[in-house]
């Protein structure tokens, strides 16, 4: 948030934290689908993948082209170097679901071109909240 420092995280069931890098969209869960990424970025992709999945990025500007979108937040571990937390939120499953059937393409592309940015990635947890 503007003014704000980093604020220091703890991810969930460990003593993992994360320096919160950018919001993008409304950051609040109420009645949301929420996705959780977790990504091991290489050093020399780092500046890349920040830019690609920060607040200004490739992955917030498809999503910003469905109605449902309702932000991201992308996390950055401070006790685990190049390892990030992306938050993606979307008004509901069903949101979810017609974004994928209308921009499914432009997502798998968008996916394929970011392979090489990380050495392993893993969704931690999807669904709707609140």
């Amino acid at each position: 948030m503007p003014g704000e420092g980093p604020r220091v995280l703890p991810l969930a069931g460990t003593s993992t934290e994360h320096r919160y890098l950018t919001p993008a969209g409304i950051p609040h869960n109420d009645g949301v689908m929420i996705r959780v990424w977790e990504y091991d970025v290489p050093e020399t992709s780092r500046a890349e993948f920040e830019r690609t999945y920060g607040a200004a990025g490739d992955w917030v500007k498809l999503f910003s082209s469905s109605d449902g979108f309702r932000g991201t937040e992308l996390f950055e571990s401070l006790s685990d170097p190049g390892r990030y937390l992306t938050v993606a939120r979307s008004a509901a499953e069903s949101a979810w679901r017609a974004f994928l059937t209308e921009h499914g393409d432009a997502y798998a592309r968008l996916d394929a071109a970011t392979k090489g940015l990380t050495t392993d990635e893993c969704e931690l947890a999807g669904g709707e909240v609140g």
